[in-house]
């Protein structure tokens, strides 16, 4: 969920055994979450998540308990067994071979993950660009 608490302006995280909770600010509002759910692929907003996450989170701040809620939004975050799969692969199309760069598997470390990953992708994109060199232009 978002709420608009302008006098937050440190993340703070909660990784215990008794709860999970997180609380970012952002430029306009502050985001509340922390929900760990294997294989709950549920769109919909549930209200008893919803209460776990602002119960946790005002836990930790309670000066979150006069916020205003902006909006409440379902976040997916998919997650691998085997951690993140970041690594350069080829697949066979129609009768060519494509470099593909896989980047999945975050989980709920998205947020504090994605500025190393984004580099190392960028690293491995310029590697395949100097290797596989695509169709030249005919102008």
């Amino acid at each position: 969920m978002r709420v608009r608490a302008p006098w937050v302006t440190q993340f703070l995280i909660d990784d215990s055994e008794e709860s999970f909770a997180y609380i970012i600010p952002n430029q306009e509002s502050v985001v509340l979450g922390g929900t760990h759910q294997d294989n709950n692929w549920n769109l919909e907003v549930d209200p008893e998540d919803t209460q776990t996450i602002w119960n946790n989170c005002t836990s930790i701040l309670p000066s979150l308990k006069s916020a205003q809620v902006v909006r409440e939004w379902v976040g997916l975050r998919p997650c691998r067994s085997k951690g993140v799969r970041l690594e350069a692969d080829e697949l066979k199309l129609f009768n060519r071979t494509v470099p593909v760069i896989h980047n999945y598997g975050h989980g709920g470390c998205g947020v504090s993950m994605f500025w190393g990953c984004s580099q190392e992708v960028a690293s491995i994109a310029s590697r395949l660009i100097h290797r596989h060199h695509g169709p030249l232009s005919k102008l």
